[in-house]
């Protein structure tokens, strides 16, 4: 487990390192003798690290505790296009679509000890399921789109800095995977798979970034965004269909009294992409 959480912590520093070494190389890149003029539109497509914030952020436990969402990390992808909407090409409204999935594992505990769910999740009153030992497995998917305006800083030149602020529509579900080494009473034994039922809600998102214009067409951008996907929509109720699992993002202590907080899904996005430029302002 610590050689998992030590690859883990690498590799978003990792992908810290790259991102913002990349806003230095820009930075140190001259400028061009003849600024380029500012594209009419601009269409990015990029690859993402996600660090989980907030009640996000934890231990598998917490997902089964309602204190939080146990993430550790995430992987996610997304497109953008924007178009130039005043003759100074200062502000570019834009589009954006994607995919993220945070998640986090456990080799040492399963945390739903009887390795089946028959009568609904979660367990009324104060009931909760115990921990058994095992290997734990999740997962919280999210595919969002959203629309937003971006401020540039200067768009005419080779290092165009930006910074923005997005409205999201986000479907997320997700699964949960256990192999307990023993499954209380008469539970099945092996691999089981419990799906988290899917859910919209809506979120927005706050975008610092720069991109390089290696030529008049192509380029490259690095950034980083807040995204808070479930701040709209919340709710909760008891799954009633075997081995499922809701998303649970509302407090309610009359589904479980320990239920008795909300629960966020947010993270830090760094992203890394290609730029295509076309036409002028």
């Amino acid at each position: 487990m610590d050689i998992i959480n030590n690859r883990k912590v690498l590799i978003f520093y990792i992908i810290l390192i790259v991102s913002f070494s990349a806003h230095t190389v820009f930075s140190q890149i001259p400028e061009t003798k003849k600024p380029y003029k500012a594209p009419e539109f601009i269409f990015e497509l990029c690859g993402a690290f996600d660090d989980p914030t907030g009640s996000s952020k934890g231990d598998v436990k917490d997902f089964f505790n309602f204190n939080g969402y146990g993430l550790t990390y995430g992987l996610g992808f997304h497109f953008n296009m924007k178009y130039a909407a005043d003759k100074n090409a200062k502000l570019y409204p834009f589009i954006s679509a994607g995919f993220t999935q945070l998640q986090n594992n456990d080799d040492e505990k399963s945390y739903i000890d009887s390795n089946k769910i028959t009568g609904g999740f979660p367990l009324p009153n104060n009931l909760m399921y115990n921990s058994t030992p095992g290997k734990s497995l999740l997962f919280i998917r999210n595919f969002f789109a959203g629309a937003g305006l971006q401020y540039y800083f200067s768009s005419k030149s080779n290092i165009i800095p930006f910074a923005g602020l997005e409205l999201t529509y986000n479907y997320i579900w997700g699964s949960y995977v256990q192999n307990p080494r023993i499954a209380a009473g008469n539970g099945p034994a092996g691999q089981t798979t419990f799906n988290i039922n899917g859910e919209s809600r809506f979120g927005f998102g706050v975008n610092l970034g720069a991109e390089l214009r290696v030529n008049k067409y192509i380029g490259f951008v690095s950034g980083v965004n807040y995204k808070f996907s479930n701040l709209l929509g919340k709710s909760s109720e008891r799954t009633s269909e075997p081995n499922t699992i809701g998303l649970l993002d509302k407090a309610d202590t009359k589904l479980n009294s320990n239920f008795n907080s909300s629960r966020n899904i947010e993270h830090m996005e760094f992203y890394l992409g290609f730029v295509l430029f076309a036409g002028s302002k």
